[in-house]
């Protein structure tokens, strides 16, 4: 008679994010499809979460301190996914390679975002974008009109450089909503 495995256990402690950022609810099934979950997200973690859940996971998802004294309690552990993207010096790291235990992270999903964040930010140096926001700040408060806040019609008007001051207010005399960030123009017409 072939002897079947317990179920996995699967720590999810996603702090600074939530769960329903991390995973929608099909995929939450999947998850639970393979295994126990055991979610986290009420107060911080400490070591008696750790000793209800931690010690016995086999998979971590979340960004918990996991220093060797946690590690060592963990002899099931097989992986731990970071939340964030990057790799904080709150894991023992060496520990984990010695013991086989993967460490991954979920940064592909930041990849897009982050090189639009950088084409933007190398945009603004080159043209000098946020230096001229400051200027045309000072417009602003001379002009009795203040960046960032609703008109009197519920447009809100937050732009950037001098050239998006003026086209916020070209385009809020059509009802439109104007974003000018990093030199590109964004429109959303009201409804």
């Amino acid at each position: 008679m072939p002897t079947t495995q317990p179920p996995k256990q699967i720590l999810v402690a996603p702090s600074p994010r939530t769960v329903s950022d991390i995973f929608s609810s099909e995929d939450l099934n999947r998850l639970r499809a393979i295994g126990r979950v055991h979610i986290h997200e009420s107060e911080p973690f400490n070591d008696e979460h750790f000793n209800e859940t931690g010690a016995n996971a086999d998979i971590i998802i979340g960004q918990i301190d996991l220093p060797e004294s946690r590690l060592q309690r963990a002899s099931a552990l097989k992986a731990i996914i970071n939340v964030e993207g990057n790799f904080l010096p709150n894991i023992d790291y060496a520990y984990c390679f010695r013991n086989g235990i993967r460490v991954l992270t979920i940064s592909p999903v930041f990849a897009e975002p982050v090189a639009e964040a950088a084409l933007g930010m190398a945009i603004d140096l080159a043209r000098g974008i946020a230096r001229s926001h400051r200027v045309a700040g000072r417009f602003w408060l001379k002009s009795g009109r203040r960046e960032g806040e609703f008109d009197g019609r519920g447009v809100f008007r937050s732009c950037v450089g001098a050239a998006g001051t003026a086209t916020s207010w070209t385009f809020a005399e059509a009802n439109t909503v104007v974003a000018f960030i990093a030199g590109v123009l964004t429109v959303m017409l009201l409804m």
